[in-house]
């Protein structure tokens, strides 16, 4: 008789310390997935999302930093022109992360690369007057490559051992 009640309070004090255990699981888990999980989800959504409302005359934004005019679009590929005088290059529609909005950036694409904006042009009477008087040469920084050697970089040949 006293096996049969140690017995019973044995499984249920077990029974209430395995769902104290589980509790902070669950817990890890359900903030994980506030903090983690939902946020990627819905930047994913986005990013596919501007992926496919891609149009022609977008000026997009890829991953290797480059920014250009969409000229055609394909199921998987975009055309894109990045420098306004050679081929458009294609482009993975997963390879654009962004779409640029900045009419600075359009106007910077249409303009022909040997011409400079108005404001960036300085008058000769506008420069500084420290501009006539040579700048004081910076001293040279040694590698430690080179640290101790006369000829710079270039290492002696070794020597032949004679036989």
């Amino acid at each position: 008789m006293f096996l049969n009640s140690l017995a019973a309070q044995t499984t249920g004090a077990s029974a209430g310390s395995s769902l104290q255990m589980l509790l902070p699981i669950v817990l890890v888990f359900g903030v994980m997935y506030f903090l983690i999980i939902r946020p990627q989800n819905k930047r994913m959504k986005d990013q596919q999302n501007m992926q496919s409302s891609i149009k022609i005359g977008d000026t997009v934004a890829t991953t290797g930093g480059l920014i250009g005019r969409v000229v055609k679009l394909e199921e998987k590929e975009v055309h894109v022109d990045f420098n306004r005088a050679g081929q458009p290059v294609r482009v993975l529609r997963s390879a654009v992360v962004g779409l640029v909005e900045s009419s600075n950036k359009a106007k910077a694409m249409t303009q022909p690369a040997h011409e400079k904006p108005a404001q960036e042009k300085v008058k000769a009477s506008e420069k500084p007057e420290t501009a006539d008087e040579p700048q004081a040469q910076k001293p040279r920084v040694r590698s430690p490559m080179n640290r101790g050697r006369a000829g710079g970089n270039r290492r002696p040949a070794p020597k032949k051992a004679e036989e």
